[in-house]
């Protein structure tokens, strides 16, 4: 929402903390780049990169920094070694379409278009409702500079999947199918699509978004570079507009016994041991303790499609990741919604957290809370 100072001040602690998760210095970095010191955000970056499991989209950010900077020599070794990373992950993850989705973008942002649709093809078919892998399979039928690598029948087809499985309510799958809409020649369609991913989208892509707007409102399509799909992944140089406050969403799953009652905000800042770091061949995100019987809400994205899992966390008193370690078994994910239900068997000696519910309404955005997602 524009609040880099917010983001800054919250996130620049955590990352002095030994041990830190690797994503937060990654975090850190995009926060100040965004902010326009990319001195900062190239530091945060390299430290990103000395961390045993280090994210490949480290690579690419720090690469775009470089590029930025006029260092492209430098800039071109972070996209070699970000592809490295990627093939790596690839390897190791032949079952999750995630890690092929990445390199199939990285490969289009630097035109190599034949590459990325053979990477997005993959990826649809290992997960066909995987919609990130359709919605970028679809681009490369719409949007390349190479006429001869444009089919817009294709492309809608592709598109109207990835909405029809995001229930027509992820902007960016809307601005894809407004892409193919165009390539059609169905700008009035276009228009109306992108009004509604213009609607949808983050504060950062707002901007972008409405720039596509006018160009379909003036007839023409979007096309990407000779060069590839040269938006940078980092948010450089981009004009964050407010939004208006999201929806207030509902929390409807919780396992085994009815909802607790809302806390104050004071009550949810002292419940940050339950948040957890969830690790697997994939990478590693964060959840939710919910009930001391080792219950977990996750997002379904943080989980390997194949391979263990664990979770990550500290008793009572200490900071995440802490010092204990326990295997985790999925009881349910949904990918559509991108939610996921892990349980582990807790330590007999230790005595969980469990997260603290409130009222999304009573919550403005930049606030410090512990945590915070619309369910």
């Amino acid at each position: 929402r524009g609040r880099y100072e917010n983001a800054i001040g919250t996130i620049t602690p955590l990352a002095a903390i030994p041990d830190a998760p690797v994503n937060v210095n990654l975090f850190a970095g995009e926060a100040w780049a965004a902010a326009g010191d990319l001195d900062q955000a190239a530091d945060k970056f390299r430290k990103t990169l000395q961390a045993e499991m280090t994210p490949p989209r480290a690579h690419v950010f720090l690469g775009e920094i470089q590029a930025k900077q006029g260092d492209l020599e430098a800039s071109q070794q972070s996209f070699r070694d970000a592809l490295a990373a990627f093939d790596k992950l690839v390897t190791a993850n032949e079952e999750d379409p995630s890690p092929r989705t990445n390199r199939g973008a990285l490969f289009m942002r630097t035109a190599k278009m034949d590459e990325a649709r053979e990477d997005f093809a993959v990826a649809t078919k290992l997960d066909p409702r995987f919609f990130w892998a359709l919605g970028n399979l679809s681009l490369t039928y719409s949007a390349s500079a190479d006429p001869t690598q444009r089919d817009g029948n294709k492309a809608l087809a592709l598109a109207d999947q990835a909405c029809e499985i995001s229930l027509q309510r992820n902007g960016w799958c809307l601005s894809v199918r407004a892409v193919a809409l165009a390539e059609l020649g169905r700008f009035d369609e276009a228009v109306e699509a992108q009004r509604k991913a213009v609607e949808l989208c983050s504060s950062l892509e707002v901007h972008k978004y409405r720039e596509r707007l006018r160009l379909y409102q003036r007839g023409k399509p979007f096309r990407f570079s000779l060069e590839g799909d040269q938006e940078p992944w980092l948010a450089l140089d981009r004009v964050v507009v407010p939004h208006e406050e999201a929806p207030v969403g509902t929390f409807d799953c919780f396992p085994e016994g009815e909802l607790p009652p809302p806390q104050p905000k004071t009550e949810i800042a002292k419940k940050q041991d339950a948040v957890v770091l969830i690790k697997s061949k994939s990478g590693f995100g964060t959840g939710m303790i919910l009930d001391r019987r080792g219950y977990v809400l996750s997002c379904a994205h943080v989980l390997p499609y194949a391979g263990p899992v664990t979770v990550h966390f500290g008793a009572a008193g200490s900071l995440p990741p802490g010092n204990l370690t326990e295997e985790a078994e999925v009881i349910a994910a949904d990918h559509r919604n991108d939610l996921a239900l892990l349980r582990f068997v807790p330590p007999k000696d230790v005595e969980l957290a469990t997260v603290a519910l409130g009222v999304a309404s009573e919550v403005a955005a930049a606030e410090d809370v512990a945590l915070a997602r619309v369910l």
